[in-house]
């Protein structure tokens, strides 16, 4: 088999399986082409995992643990805090 028609047989492979969901099916020679020679584009919904609030609250304070305690949430909602006029 030629390089010429070991590329036929995976453009021809391409077409009829559509592994990408492209949509070759219906379509003419001339929009086939289009498709073949146009980048494929995905939109993807991405997920941003953000640290933990007591991360955020810790940081900058490398001799402190980076985790909390049960007691140490009841400890700080007791903590009084004044608003200065």
């Amino acid at each position: 088999m030629s390089l010429q028609d070991e590329i036929y047989k995976r453009i021809k492979d391409e077409i009829e399986k559509d592994p990408q969901n492209i949509g070759y099916a219906g379509k003419t020679d001339d929009e086939i082409k289009i498709l073949l020679n146009t980048s494929v584009v995905r939109q993807k919904i991405v997920e941003e995992v953000l640290q933990s609030p007591m991360n955020r609250i810790m940081a900058g304070l490398a001799h402190v643990a980076n985790v909390i305690t049960t007691t140490e949430v009841t400890d700080a909602k007791k903590v009084i805090t004044e608003v200065i006029p």
